[in-house]
């Protein structure tokens, strides 16, 4: 990847992901949850049907929670079912309002 692609990237990640995840989470009531499965990884990822996945680290997408008003009140990771060796990291996430 070429430094001007991971910048643009960077802000793909930290902005839309948080402009959409505003926009989603704006239905759930001040005391709601919301649960978020994001893959596991660094950059992005091409799947064999096409699907591109943004990947994350599970320090980073706790930071964006928080910075978006969200407590994380249960976590976990797991390796994907379909064999791929893919990490999913699950949150259920409290609206703190």
């Amino acid at each position: 990847m070429t430094d001007y692609y991971q910048e643009k990237y960077k802000v793909y990640h930290d902005k839309t992901f948080s402009s959409v995840f505003k926009n989603i989470t704006s239905a759930i009531s001040e005391n709601g949850s919301v649960l978020i499965t994001l893959k596991e990884g660094a950059g992005d990822l091409k799947g064999p049907e096409g699907r591109i996945f943004y990947l994350w680290q599970d320090e980073k997408a706790q930071e964006v929670f928080d910075t978006l008003g969200f407590k994380v009140c249960d976590f976990s990771a797991s390796v994907s079912k379909t064999g791929s060796g893919d990490v999913w990291l699950s949150y259920v996430l409290d609206n703190a309002g």
